[in-house]
């Protein structure tokens, strides 16, 4: 397989409830690709912080007694994760999401097949998009990696 793009970066917590967008341009119409993802850390390793965000989100959203109660009950809620996740577009619009928990994902376009969530067909020459959409980033950092790979160049 060869590679096509590769793209490596560290944020932090600044990026929480955001979008990371990366644009690539393919020289020619390809018939498959494999794109790769992966994040770490996932979960919030931490009870510390996990209680501080647990308590200020109870602070913001629950009123009355109930308020004490779930405070004092905040490990009900441990388990805090963090979720990011890919969406594409190619030079014909909208190409598919794949809102998955996994922090390791791959996923296949084929002209006769595609993961879930995303559409089949030829990836058309042109520009090419993935959105990486940081939906909750409750640790310090995280890094992530993309890449995407020409399938059908099995000599590389």
């Amino acid at each position: 397989m060869k590679m096509l793009y590769s793209y490596e970066n560290n944020i932090d917590s600044s990026y929480n409830n955001s979008h990371i967008t990366y644009k690539m341009i393919l020289d020619k119409d390809y018939d498959s690709i494999k794109i790769t993802f992966e994040y770490s850390p996932k979960v919030i390793e931490s009870d510390e912080k996990a209680k501080d965000i647990i308590c200020s989100i109870i602070d913001r959203h629950v009123i009355g007694d109930d308020k004490e109660r779930e405070k004092n009950n905040w490990e009900a809620y441990k388990g805090l994760k963090n979720l990011l996740t890919i969406t594409l577009y190619d030079s014909k619009g909208f190409r598919g999401c794949a809102h998955r928990q996994e922090q390791y994902q791959e996923h296949i376009i084929t002209e006769n097949m595609a993961s879930p969530g995303i559409i089949e067909g030829i990836i058309p020459k042109g520009e090419f998009i993935i959105k990486i959409s940081i939906h909750a980033l409750v640790t310090k950092e995280c890094k992530y990696n993309l890449k995407v790979y020409d399938v059908e160049d099995e000599n590389e």
